[in-house]
């Protein structure tokens, strides 16, 4: 056990936040600025998908939280609230710190704050206990809620307030800086919507599996496609720009038995889904093989070429894919390396999507996740417009792609 204060209580926070690995864990009722908290905390909670996040505060007062930095957390982990929550704790792996500071640049910087630092069995009892308030106490974001913050950007600095100037103290920490270029919009939200459609991929397999031999995730993604271009009305088409509806979880499992027994019948009539599922597994079959890790580094022009016949998105835009496959935007060995590193890369799986991004000319959001949900079908599902707007449909509160 530590006692920390001043210029020590911020440079210790963010020295472990650093070096974290499995977790951070944060409770405040005060949220600061996006920069800010960057200080505070570092990035590497950001950047490091397998690092668990959490955020309790108070959602009660608008004035107590900025909106771009809740995003962040919402986008990367998850938030819940607890209204009248006062505590302040940060927990990094297993230490964590009690103290006084809210997540703020007045709190770090402006007043003489205290905290008391816990390590390995002494933060026990504290990561006990969040873990009680987190599954007992905290409410979910209404589902309704959340877009409002993705909409508002707020540019400048909210903090809670005093009732006479403060002068700063102490310095905060180097900026790391925002996530690498366009991160945040296109892939940080990834492993969030991976969570989400893994819970509709569950409800509707309790309704029925259709083709019980094949992989769950194509069988929910051609539900999906049959809702936005082949179910009577077109029912999931208007969502691609609305908000999703708001429903509750019996809703949720009401709406998905409804439309999956239409999904059944169309299939069971002899509809082009069929041919459609056939020719997903065989071009599945067919990526996994070129870009297994034996014989990924044996790709060639040609190889390259038969994994872009067999990603939809490229196919239902052929100047793109000729784009793509012409040598002088994109050379084999760099097509070569920036699959390697999106399917075996060692960082983050969300910096590893937009590293291959910005590499690849021509090669896009929706490229890049056919070929993780082609490649592991099991973990990953395929994201494009019709599946978004399925989810939102469904009460799911995803991003519009």
């Amino acid at each position: 056990m530590k006692t920390l204060t001043g210029q020590q209580l911020v440079e210790i926070l963010r020295m472990i936040c650093d070096r974290t690995k499995r977790r951070l864990w944060v409770a405040s009722p005060f949220i600061g600025h996006w920069t800010t908290v960057r200080r505070i905390l570092g990035r590497k909670w950001i950047d490091e998908g397998g690092i668990s996040v959490r955020l309790i505060t108070d959602l009660l007062n608008a004035n107590n939280f900025n909106y771009e930095t809740l995003k962040y957390f919402y986008d990367r982990g998850a938030v819940k609230e607890i209204k009248g929550l006062h505590a302040k704790i940060y927990i990094v792996d297993n230490d964590a710190l009690v103290t006084s500071a809210n997540l703020t640049n007045t709190a770090f910087s402006k007043r003489h704050e205290v905290g008391i630092l816990l390590c390995d069995k002494e933060a026990a009892n504290i990561i006990n206990l969040y873990e009680k308030w987190w599954k007992s106490i905290a409410n979910d974001i209404p589902s309704n809620w959340m877009p409002k913050i993705a909409r508002k950007q707020v540019k400048v600095e909210k903090e809670e307030t005093s009732e006479c100037p403060l002068g700063t103290l102490w310095e905060l920490p180097a900026d790391p800086g925002a996530p690498g270029k366009m991160l945040a919009q296109r892939f940080l939200d990834y492993e969030a919507f991976c969570a989400v459609y893994k819970d509709f991929a569950g409800t509707y397999e309790k309704v029925q599996r259709v083709w019980v031999r094949r992989p769950l995730y194509f069988e929910t993604d051609s539900f999906l496609n049959y809702l936005f271009h082949h179910a009577p009305g077109l029912p999931t088409k208007k969502y691609y720009k609305i908000k999703p509806r708001v429903l509750n979880k019996g809703e949720k499992e009401a709406e998905i038995e409804k439309y999956a027994i239409l999904f059944k019948k169309w299939i069971n009539d002899g509809s082009e889904g069929v041919e459609a599922e056939q020719w997903r597994e065989e071009h599945s079959q067919t990526i996994k093989n070129l870009l297994s890790k034996e014989n990924i580094d044996k790709l060639n022009a040609n190889k390259i070429r038969r994994v872009a016949d067999c990603l939809h998105c490229l196919n239902s835009m052929p100047i793109q894919k000729h784009k793509f496959l012409n040598p002088k935007n994109n050379t084999v060995g760099t097509i070569k390396l920036a699959w390697k590193d999106l399917l075996y890369g060692r960082d983050a799986l969300p910096v590893r999507m937009n590293r291959c991004k910005e590499k690849l000319s021509s090669f896009g959001r929706s490229s890049i996740q056919e070929i993780l949900g082609n490649y592991n079908p099991e973990k990953y599902p395929i994201r494009n417009t019709n599946c978004n707007s399925g989810l939102r449909f469904f009460g799911y509160d995803v991003s519009s792609y």
